[in-house]
């Protein structure tokens, strides 16, 4: 089992703080590194947050929410080792060209470094603010990672859908894999498993509990099943559990990596934290 750590820190968007941040996540055993996002956040919304009881995301909507390539990419530049691991972003806001480009162009910077991590979001005010229908962001995700595969795969590109169409067309850097960049999509959904299943390499099943989790793996199996996709080709992502049982719940489903979020405002802290918990489920 591997261990991604996402960093929680009123001074996530300070250069200073993330080269000290950038050797400490190094000298720990954490395998990879989660940036979540959101473009825009309204002071108030009507929209359900899923994974709160009050139905409210934590944490004040003016914090520094950095753009995930940008601040991994400045991470890149101080690391020589963890992967760098969008977690996740909100697919339907981003064109997927331009997206496309943007990621490849890390990758290829970061020596193959990237995992791509999406979701379809739940803000409905951030959708609407940006000029996306909300009750389209499934269909656009759908065909959003359509795009992506024909952009990264190698040679010119061609695609006809609905949102966008191409034919003959360069779109370089292309990822250091020649089968693009590693996807991992989130969701707690079937028509989200389904999304995986199809087009997916793994599933970061975030804010899922224990009770949850099970039968989110079931319904990708099913569906991989169903396209005669092997199970051992996803890669199983979720939060970090709350103790040992857990984790070997976790295990025995073969989950392959955990993510600690932990604050980081203090990284001596944070670094005695994360080795901690590296300690706990690495041995487990």
């Amino acid at each position: 089992m591997k261990v991604g750590v996402l960093p929680l820190s009123s001074h996530i968007a300070d250069p200073a703080w993330l080269t000290e941040f950038a050797a400490a996540v190094e000298r720990t055993a954490a395998e990879s590194v989660w940036m979540f996002e959101h473009v825009a956040l309204p002071s108030q919304y009507r929209s359900v947050y899923p994974f709160s009881p009050d139905g409210k995301m934590g944490g004040p909507a003016d914090a520094d929410l950095p753009d995930p390539p940008q601040w991994l990419q400045h991470l890149a530049a101080l690391t020589d080792r963890v992967r760098l691991a969008t977690g996740l972003m909100i697919l339907p806001l981003h064109h997927p060209l331009i997206l496309a480009k943007r990621l490849a162009t890390l990758d290829r910077l970061s020596r193959g470094r990237v995992i791509a991590g999406f979701g379809i979001g739940w803000l409905a005010e951030e959708y609407a603010a940006l000029g996306v229908p909300f009750t389209e962001r499934g269909r656009r995700a759908d065909e959003a990672l359509q795009v992506l595969r024909a952009a990264w795969a190698p040679g010119a590109s061609e695609f006809a859908g609905r949102y966008h169409s191409f034919r003959d067309l360069h779109v370089n850097p292309k990822p250091v894999d020649p089968a693009g960049v590693p996807i991992v999509l989130g969701g707690g959904s079937r028509a989200a498993m389904r999304r995986a299943a199809h087009w997916g390499d793994g599933v970061f099943l975030l804010g899922q509990d224990l009770a949850h989790i099970g039968g989110l793996l079931q319904m990708l199996y099913e569906e991989a099943d169903a396209i005669g996709r092997p199970r051992e080709q996803f890669e199983i992502t979720v939060d970090a559990p709350a103790d040992r049982r857990a984790a070997d719940r976790l295990r025995s489903w073969h989950v392959d990596r955990v993510v600690v979020a932990a604050p980081a405002d203090d990284l001596d802290t944070w670094e005695r934290t994360v080795d901690r918990r590296c300690q706990e489920l690495l041995e487990g």
